[in-house]
């Protein structure tokens, strides 16, 4: 749903009459291009959805797979300056990126612990630059990427104990690059300075 500051309801995205099809009930994401539109990760259904500032349907992609443009839960999902839309494909270890209206432009991650490897990547962001950050959640770690999904850094997988994440689940970052990270096995929130 979509509300004013006031919270009243100015469009209920998502529903038959919106043009678009139904979320499954564990649909945890949204993103939001420059234009308005507004991205759905649609978990259960192995799909993203794109709707107008407006709530109308525009397109759908994906389906349950592991080829490219198919997902096994897209749990996160971000979109940068130009319009480029990232998805945390969260069961097949991987990344994918895609145009505003879909297409397929690229792929990066696997299993494992190196970097650029995930064990079951969540949370993405994107900072000022197009930078992209990925929560890494059982190698309890944030991995940073540029939008070619080359490797720069990671953090919160050392440090001293303040600094250790414990499944980091979810990520934002402010106008000033500061990273918060959700913390899941922790129960706490974390904030990182610019990477």
């Amino acid at each position: 749903m979509k509300y004013d500051l006031e919270g009243k309801i100015l469009a209920d995205v998502g529903q038959p009459d919106s043009g678009g099809h139904p979320f499954s009930p564990d649909t945890p994401s949204v993103a939001l291009d420059r234009k308005g539109n507004i991205y759905v990760a649609d978990v259960g259904y192995d799909r993203i959805q794109k709707f107008d500032s407006e709530g109308k349907f525009l397109t759908m992609w994906g389906e349950n797979g592991k080829k490219n443009g198919q997902f096994m839960n897209p749990n996160s999902i971000t979109v940068d300056s130009k319009n480029s839309v990232y998805v945390v494909d969260s069961n097949n270890n991987r990344v994918q990126k895609f145009s505003s209206e879909g297409k397929f432009l690229k792929e990066w991650g696997s299993r494992g612990r190196a970097n650029g490897q995930f064990m079951y990547p969540w949370g993405i962001s994107v900072d000022s630059s197009d930078n992209i950050y990925i929560c890494d959640y059982h190698n309890h770690r944030v991995q940073k990427f540029t939008s070619d999904g080359i490797f720069i850094t990671s953090f919160g997988d050392k440090g001293g104990k303040e600094n250790i994440l414990l499944g980091p689940s979810g990520i934002a970052i402010d106008d000033e690059g500061n990273v918060f990270v959700v913390d899941n096995e922790a129960l706490r929130i974390l904030k990182f300075k610019k990477q």
